[in-house]
């Protein structure tokens, strides 16, 4: 990607302030360096959790965004923010 290329859009801010949908989200899923697994959800600042394994992570991840939505909407925030991704030399 060159820099004035336009980067790839994950997340969406198309209908904001719709908590009454269905949606699917993204989660960010790795273990840390002590096995545990941490499931992050990167359209929703500071929402994530973790579990000793990863279908419990992504189980309580599940409970997580809830909660989150639901602070979200309590404080008039959008739903999710805009991710993108961008290409940096490795």
């Amino acid at each position: 990607m060159r820099l004035h290329d336009k980067p790839e859009v994950t997340g969406s801010n198309e209908r904001p302030h719709d908590y009454n949908r269905d949606m699917k989200v993204d989660v960010r899923l790795y273990q840390d360096e002590e096995g545990v697994w941490i499931a992050e959800v990167p359209s929703i600042p500071g929402c994530g959790s973790d579990g000793e394994t990863r279908e419990a992570a992504l189980a309580n991840v599940k409970d997580a965004v809830e909660a989150c939505l639901a602070v979200r909407k309590d404080l008039g925030f959008p739903i999710v923010v805009e991710t993108v991704t961008i290409e940096v030399a490795a």
